[in-house]
């Protein structure tokens, strides 16, 4: 399968191929170069001295046309990088590794410091080998990038080697009716389950066609879930933890209250009135008003059945393993702190605990580093936005309440959800994007202009309430940027006709001074930075990163 083939895939384990094959720079070479911008580059002929050499303007067309095959190269890259689920396994051939990678330190040394792989390095690279050389080196400590070295054998040296290992073979005449059969046995066995080899684990509905209705089973739901009078303690327990689950913390409970919510469940079928009989009350009321459930009523933040997956690697293999999990619950006091709670109904006996605090330990070691590396948000950008470009009184409410919803009411909402986990973590960096429409109107953009100024006041306001915290929150005023959402706002005005559409283009990027359009890696590093520790003392500020178009 071809990288491009691959786009939108993922397979649990992926093999890149050839990263040592350079890149297919033939359409460099030839004897004249065309550029859809900078026009025609030909060679430059002397007919008196016979010789011949590239003009100015082939050579610029060159060095951009390399620049454009490399980004396209890049792109492949990371398309083939980010198919794999556990692991990529890449192989390429290189003559010599090790003065490869000397050759490619020296080149790094004398950049002491730098922040990143510096930009010549990239482009000088020939192959994909070359690129993955650099940011082993570039990130050792990091232990981004693990080489594996095969030594592969010269063919004198193979032959050699064959000559030393080779054997006399004996031709077995007379063999016995019981080894004939064991090595017709052996040859000619079958995997027992083939056929569950060739159907997916995890399907959709639609796709079930396929393998039609005949050999589709349907599972049964778990014991407690069906109409089954007696119930094992295994099963009893099931029941309990899901009991546990629907528990609402800020409720007080008491008999009246908790045989409420039995009876909720029962009126969803989540349970069945046989099954609630099996439901200890008694101990769930003794829960209720416990110290740590008390604790949990007071909690600043609840989060309950918390879904996680993470790589940790195995002691034994040193091989990557994927775990998932749900944690059942955990919660963040009034001091701050997070505290996690993991429901269990074994019997233990008294003066016993430690028994079971041993037994799940292992557990829960994981769900807290779970917690600690995914219940973090350290980062937010509010990017998403839509622009409809018509008078007022011809938008529709429809229109209208779009784009609040997704200008105003989207920034809110997740600007809410990430200030609940920045806050407690006293660390966070919120990024909002509005636009220089919110200071400078024009016809035909009111609705969009006023949700942006709203997201402007909305920074100001946020980066006040959480500034002690240690959470800030900005906000970048982005000119008109080559984007999809640009180029519809084309379509509509301009049509298809490319002389009308460059010339409202020019009309656009007059107010700019270099009359050129941003490209949306200007608004990128903008947004990186204020991302940083570097712009700790920056806080509720809107920032135009606009070539000069407002100030």
């Amino acid at each position: 399968m071809s990288v491009h083939k691959s786009k939108g895939l993922e397979f649990p384990i992926v093999f890149l191929s050839g990263a040592g094959k350079q890149f297919n720079m033939q359409d460099l070479n030839e004897q004249i170069l065309l550029d859809q911008d900078m026009g025609f580059g030909p060679k430059y002929i002397n007919f008196e001295r016979k010789i011949e050499y590239n003009t100015i303007a082939k050579e610029a067309i060159k060095i951009k046309s390399k620049t454009e095959l490399l980004s396209e190269e890049m792109r492949l890259l990371y398309v083939a990088l980010t198919r794999a689920k556990e692991k990529i396994i890449i192989t390429g051939v290189e003559k010599d590794l090790q003065k490869a990678l000397e050759n490619k330190q020296k080149e790094l040394d004398m950049y002491d410091g730098a922040q990143k792989i510096p930009l010549n390095l990239v482009k000088k690279s020939k192959t994909y080998l070359d690129w993955l050389e650099y940011v082993y080196l570039f990130n050792k400590e990091k232990n981004i990038i693990e080489f594996n070295k095969i030594v592969l054998e010269n063919e004198k040296t193979k032959e050699e080697n064959d000559n030393k290992k080779e054997k006399k073979i004996d031709v077995i005449k007379d063999i016995s009716k019981e080894q004939k059969e064991e090595v017709n046995k052996k040859l000619t066995w079958k995997y027992k389950y083939i056929e569950s080899t060739k159907i997916e684990g995890k399907t959709s509905v639609s796709a079930i066609a396929k393998y039609g209705e005949k050999n589709i089973q349907i599972v049964e739901k778990p014991k407690f879930m069906q109409n089954i009078e007696i119930l094992s303690k295994a099963e009893i327990g099931t029941l309990m933890h899901l009991i546990l689950q629907k528990l609402d913390f800020r409720e007080n409970y008491n008999e009246k209250t908790l045989n409420d919510l039995i009876q909720k469940l029962i009126y969803l079928n989540i349970v069945t009135e046989k099954q609630s009989q099996n439901i200890d009350k008694k101990r769930l009321l003794e829960f209720t008003k416990t110290e740590l459930f008390k604790e949990i009523q007071n909690a600043k933040e609840i989060y309950k059945e918390q879904p996680f997956h993470m790589s940790v690697i195995d002691e034994n293999t040193k091989e990557s393993i994927l775990i998932q999990g749900i944690i059942d619950l955990y919660y963040i006091n009034q001091n701050n702190e997070i505290v996690l709670v993991d429901y269990k109904t074994d019997y233990v006996e008294k003066n016993n605990e430690q028994e079971l605090i041993e037994k799940y330990k292992p557990q829960l070691k994981i769900y807290k580093k779970a917690i600690e590396e995914w219940g973090r948000v350290d980062f937010v950008v509010n990017s998403a936005g839509v622009c409809l470009t018509e008078e007022l009184t011809k938008q529709s409410l429809k229109d209208i309440n779009l784009s609040i919803d997704v200008n105003i009411k989207g920034t809110v909402y997740s600007c809410r959800e990430a200030l609940k986990i920045m806050r407690p973590q006293k660390y966070g960096k919120i990024v909002n994007m509005s636009s220089i429409a919110a200071k400078s109107c024009a016809g035909g953009f009111s609705v969009y202009s006023a949700t942006k100024a709203a997201v402007l006041a909305l920074t100001a306001s946020l980066g006040r309430e959480a500034a002690l915290d240690n959470v800030n929150v900005n906000c970048i005023c982005p000119g008109i940027i080559k984007t999809s959402m640009w180029e519809d706002i084309l379509d509509q005005i301009a049509g298809q006709d490319q002389e009308t559409r460059d010339k409202v283009w020019a009309e656009w990027n007059k107010g700019t001074p270099n009359g050129k359009p941003q490209d949306p890696i200007d608004i990128a590093y903008m947004t990186a930075f204020l991302c940083t520790d570097e712009a700790r003392y920056i806080t509720c500020q809107n920032i135009g990163v606009d070539g000069g178009y407002t100030f």
